[in-house]
């Protein structure tokens, strides 16, 4: 008799047909930024790898589309205070992001803050 342990099974659900790697813009000053996006998208179940790139602004992440998508990255994204190509951020979210990326709103006075 084959049995195979849950732990097993939740694995082969997840084919390498429904593993999608994709792009997409964020609106980033910092390493600080991309270290904030990064523990939030990979805090989304289904997400294996996430990688910012704040000099560029992308962020490339690869999910199982079974589990999430592309838009509900995207809106995790948004929720904690960065734009994306298809949402901007919410401002009661703001508060949380690092403080030298609140330069869009003139709120850390430091609003010529350059790419580091």
């Amino acid at each position: 008799m084959d049995t195979i342990s849950d732990g097993l099974k939740g694995i082969l659900r997840k084919s390498p047909q429904q593993q999608q790697t994709e792009q997409f813009e964020v609106k980033m000053i910092c390493r600080g930024c991309g270290a904030y996006i990064e523990k939030t998208v990979l805090g989304i179940e289904g997400v294996d790898y996430v990688d910012c790139n704040h000099k560029t602004g992308l962020v490339t992440v690869r999910f199982f589309s079974s589990e999430t998508s592309l838009n509900n990255i995207e809106l995790a994204v948004s929720n904690i205070g960065y734009d994306t190509p298809k949402y901007k951020r919410k401002v009661e979210f703001y508060t949380d992001i690092p403080r030298c990326c609140k330069h869009r709103d003139g709120t850390s006075g430091n609003d010529n803050h350059p790419r580091a």
